[in-house]
């Protein structure tokens, strides 16, 4: 078990005990991706020894004084702990570290990055950039161990990318099209698909993913939940930020997936959790009620909410 601690005072506090897949949901500007990239921060540092400048940007959002730990992470007998002061400028220290930490953040700028070459200068944006830059140099692992589970779903509905002279090329009947032509769903799925197939995601501990379902077809969503099922089944922690009901339930039902896309990954746990005002709380999997989103929903079918605390609601015909 790995347990994340976080206070950004102002912006949200709390706890997280990251299972193989973790959720994080909570309204707009609450704070999940900056949840993700602190998550990264504290990684990097316990990897590289090195305070990422992303961190910093990141601290600048928060008013505080003397000492402030924005995040700590344990697991096992493992624990680090970042300490952060602000005279002049930021600045930042690690106590201890864990193993196995090496993590990749997919953001929310995925098309940007891929189509058009645009990557952000700080880190987390900066490693994912690295990521294709090795699918577009052609490079290939020797091994490929988490491709295995998810090997049947790329079979059953295949997408060819291929890398010809530093760049990916989409391969449609009998011509290769720069990528930056190709669809979202090429973008944002099958080039994790292709990353996963030439064993470049094998590297990594943590997958953090900003967003990763938006702008797919549903059939492209459930084989995004599967390709995140099959990495959390080979060893890797996915902490995934979203607000798209639909895409939880199918990481909550991997079952009826297999059976839509002829494929047999095996699905590991899941947490769930929800920033709601200045706290990180967690829900259980199976809720059908969460706060701040089934309402809206409701309203949508012309119900309204009779009676709502925080675990329940109860909602009547209008």
């Amino acid at each position: 078990m790995v347990k994340v601690e976080v206070d950004l005072p102002g912006r949200f506090s709390g706890e997280l005990e990251l299972e193989p897949i973790t959720v994080v949901m909570g309204r707009p500007r609450s704070g999940k991706t900056t949840l993700l990239r602190l998550i990264y921060s504290a990684l990097y540092m316990s990897l590289a020894g090195k305070v990422p400048r992303d961190l910093k940007q990141l601290l600048r959002t928060v008013e505080f004084r003397g000492v402030l730990r924005p995040i700590s992470l344990s697991k096992g007998e493992g624990e680090m702990v970042v300490e952060c002061s602000k005279e002049d400028d930021i600045a930042c220290t690690s106590i201890g570290g864990i193993a196995n930490g090496r993590a990749l953040f997919v953001p929310t700028e995925v098309e940007l990055i891929i189509k058009f070459g645009y990557t952000p200068p700080f880190e987390p944006y900066m490693e994912f950039g690295n990521l294709i830059n090795k699918l577009r140099a052609g490079m290939v692992e020797a091994e490929r161990t988490c491709y295995n589970e998810y090997g049947d779903v790329i079979r059953s509905d295949e997408v060819r990318l291929v890398a010809r002279g530093g760049e990916l090329y989409e391969v449609v009947g009998d011509r290769e099209v720069e990528v930056m032509y190709s669809s979202t769903a090429v973008a944002k799925l099958n080039v994790l698909e292709r990353a996963l197939y030439w064993g470049l995601l094998d590297e990594y501990d943590y997958i953090l993913m900003d967003n990763p379902e938006a702008g797919l077809h549903p059939h492209s969503m459930a084989k995004l939940a599967l390709l995140i099922h099959a990495l959390g089944s080979c060893g890797k922690r996915i902490i995934v930020a979203t607000h798209d009901l639909i895409f939880i339930d199918m990481l909550r039902h991997v079952d009826q997936l297999n059976r839509m896309l002829k494929a047999n990954v095996r699905p590991v746990d899941i947490a769930l959790y929800v920033i709601e005002g200045t706290t990180i709380r967690r829900y259980d999997t199976t809720a059908s009620y969460i706060r701040d989103y089934t309402e809206y929903i409701y309203i949508v079918y012309g119900y309204e909410p009779l009676y709502q605390d925080e675990e329940t609601a109860i909602f009547r015909k209008l």
